[in-house]
């Protein structure tokens, strides 16, 4: 998931090329990160100590952290650390962009600087991002106080990934209390809550969940494939009402239902979560315990 995010925000300032892009994505399926550039990425080691080390095992046989910590550069614990960070999908991806000589790490750590400041991110949400966990990133970009929206969010991005495509990445969640759209797939839940789920997109967006879901691959968006984002969407609804069925939380999940060209409006804020998968930008809409008309 950070590769995503971050590649798409390099290619939007023109850092790197859609080209580029598909090269890191092919390149770093199979890197294993170096120990010095995470050293260096930690602050733990300078960059002119990193190469001293590199320069010296070229030299003898002698793994880069036995020589760092000889030179009195890192503890073991440091080595340690570093050690367990070279899983890290930040860490293999700035290895890749590197390696590919696209950008340097200075470069590379500047524009994340600038990302992180233009979205207005902490650095939490940062460390967040960087984990490539989908619910640790949902973190960063849903914050949102009502205990359900968050779960509904989450669990709506889990299956995604899991059943659609890893290749995703968000913007912040917004409110707003009228949502104008081309194409939405949707359900409502009654009963001890009154749930609204929906899936919305313009031109041919919602095909980017209806064919790798439903495996097959539909041309427009029509009747079929509104149906299969709308299977998607009650799958999803299942799992949730199974969740609150356990704390004892009954619901009752109606038929799912597609719109075209119409507004969603209500008396009070509901959420929108801008999501894209593979590129394509969709929106996860979310109401609960208030009115949505249609």
């Amino acid at each position: 998931m950070f590769t995503q995010f971050c590649g798409h925000y390099l290619i939007k300032k023109h850092l790197i090329t859609e080209s580029q892009f598909a090269e890191i994505l092919k390149a770093q399926r199979g890197i294993r990160v170096k120990l010095g550039l995470i050293a260096v990425s930690e602050k733990l080691l300078t960059e002119k100590q990193a190469a001293e080390i590199n320069n010296l095992q070229a030299t003898m046989d002698r793994r880069f952290g036995d020589i760092a910590i000889e030179k009195g550069y890192l503890t073991a614990d440091n080595v340690s650390h570093l050690l367990d960070l070279q899983g890290s999908p930040y860490l293999s991806f700035v290895q890749t962009v590197v390696d590919q000589k696209y950008m340097s790490l200075e470069e590379l750590e500047q524009a994340l600087a600038e990302c992180k400041k233009e979205l207005g991110l902490s650095d939490e949400d940062m460390e967040l991002i960087k984990s490539g966990d989908v619910d640790e990133t949902a973190a960063a970009f849903i914050k949102i106080d009502q205990p359900y929206y968050s779960e509904l969010f989450g669990l709506t991005l889990r299956n995604i990934v899991r059943f659609v495509s890893p290749r995703i990445y968000m913007d912040k969640v917004y409110q707003t209390v009228r949502y104008p759209f081309q194409h939405l797939a949707s359900q409502a839940v009654a009963g001890d809550h009154t749930i609204f789920l929906g899936i919305a997109g313009d031109k041919d967006a919602l095909l980017s969940i209806a064919s790798p879901y439903a495996k097959e691959d539909f041309e427009a968006v029509d009747a079929d494939s509104l149906d299969a984002v709308c299977e998607f969407i009650n799958v999803v609804n299942g799992l949730y009402a199974s969740a609150l069925s356990n704390e004892g939380i009954a619901i009752d999940m109606m038929p799912p239902v597609t719109y075209n060209d119409l507004t969603i409006q209500s008396d009070q804020p509901f959420y929108v979560l801008p999501l894209y998968i593979m590129g394509t930008k969709v929106e996860i809409i979310i109401g609960i315990d208030h009115a949505i008309n249609i």
